[in-house]
């Protein structure tokens, strides 16, 4: 069972999983704020999720343990006495801003000018760039991370909003 109350005074057993989450959320949020100028980002928001985010409240950076596994490889001399193996972990990370041209008005409304579309687009790819920078410091720089590769980082947009959804694999000592 969940705790009722979640703070400092009750810190969870083992924290690494986390740690890593969180610091892939903050260093992203963080990079799309920077990009944001005259109060465009306001509203937007930042969470950790336990999966794939469900959250339909506009604007915001997810971030998700997607999967973790042990190292599929044999350990090295100095691996053999931890007592964990070497440990995969796959985080999702989200950016979902609102504000895509869409038709307005339904059938009867105006269609977005390709002007338009392309001026949203121009900072969706700002933002997406910013997002893969972001895990990219925060890895090498900050972590001295040895091994991690980004899977993926794919636009997406529906109506009324584009974003970016990447994949980040870390290996690490658990």
């Amino acid at each position: 069972m969940l705790p009722t109350v979640c703070d400092d005074a009750h810190p969870p057993c083992c924290r690494s999983l986390w740690d890593l989450a969180e610091g892939l959320r903050i260093r992203v949020y963080e990079a799309v704020l920077e990009c944001c100028a005259g109060g465009e980002c306001d509203g937007l928001v930042s969470f950790t999720s336990v999966g794939p985010p469900v959250y339909a409240n506009g604007d915001y950076v997810a971030v998700w343990l997607d999967a973790i596994a042990p190292a599929y490889r044999r350990p090295s001399e100095r691996e053999q006495n931890l007592t964990m193996p070497r440990t995969v972990a796959r985080f999702g990370v989200q950016l979902v801003e609102s504000g895509w041209p869409n038709v307005e008005g339904g059938y009867a409304g105006t269609i977005p000018s390709p002007n338009a579309i392309s001026a949203a687009a121009f900072y969706s790819y700002g933002h997406g760039e910013r997002m893969i920078r972001a895990v990219y410091r925060y890895l090498l720089g900050e972590l001295h991370c040895e091994s991690f590769e980004i899977e993926t980082a794919t636009p997406i947009a529906g109506d009324m909003f584009a974003g970016w959804e990447m994949f980040v694999q870390i290996s690490w000592d658990m």
